[in-house]
């Protein structure tokens, strides 16, 4: 069985049972059918080869399975592919910045965006966030970036990006070629006067995420 493969997932499964009312929840904005469990290989910053878990939309799954083949094959480095799940510390939002902390490159997380009263593109399964400490995102905060909101380290990588330093995402890197030739958007193109900067995020928008999130009943 290929290591790089995708499965529908089962409200009977054990998988279903460790993100339910985490990562996903009922709602009326994805529904469980609409989403794809991806298992792939990665090598991490040591050259170790390791197998990685990411939840998607059907709509970006075959996107997933050729680039992150591509980048194995290529030994494209990464820290980790864990389910957001694995960082769960009882509210989406802050589970996703104990998985960025910890390098984790992950998908779907049904969650806004941080500062909004609407979706992020990670509820619907159409990001994807590679390496977030060497690849940070910024607010953008009246017009400025908030820099000082950052690690160091994480400072470190957002005021150094070139294509020589490890780890760090430019026009010149696979990652970027591969997702852009894909259709996705690199947050690190966006228009830092109007807009936070996510080096670390790709998004293909497949539909709005201008959409509030809803639970079943409200």
């Amino acid at each position: 069985m290929s290591k790089f493969n995708s499965i529908k997932i089962n409200k009977d499964s054990e998988l279903f049972k460790i993100i339910n009312n985490r990562s996903y929840r009922d709602n009326l904005n994805i529904k469980l059918d609409e989403l794809r469990y991806i298992t792939v290989l990665y090598n991490d910053f040591y050259g170790n080869e390791k197998l990685g878990h990411l939840i998607v939309n059907e709509g970006i799954e075959e996107d997933i399975l050729y680039i992150f083949e591509k980048l194995y094959e290529n030994k494209y480095p990464i820290n980790s592919i864990k389910l957001i799940d694995e960082y769960w510390s009882g509210d989406n939002l802050e589970t996703d910045k104990v998985s960025m902390l910890n390098n984790n490159s992950s998908c779907f997380n049904y969650r806004e965006i941080d500062g909004k009263d609407y979706l992020s593109y990670h509820a619907l399964g159409l990001a994807v966030d590679i390496n977030p400490i060497n690849n940070p995102y910024i607010v953008n905060r009246d017009g400025i970036l908030d820099y000082d909101s950052l690690t160091p380290e994480e400072k470190y990588y957002a005021t150094h990006r070139n294509s020589d330093i490890n780890h760090v995402i430019t026009h010149d890197d696979l990652a970027y070629k591969l997702f852009t030739e894909r259709g996705f958007e690199w947050g690190g193109d966006w228009d830092s006067n109007l807009y936070s900067i996510d080096y670390q995020h790709f998004e293909k928008p497949l539909r709005s995420n201008k959409v509030y999130i809803k639970k079943i009943g409200d």
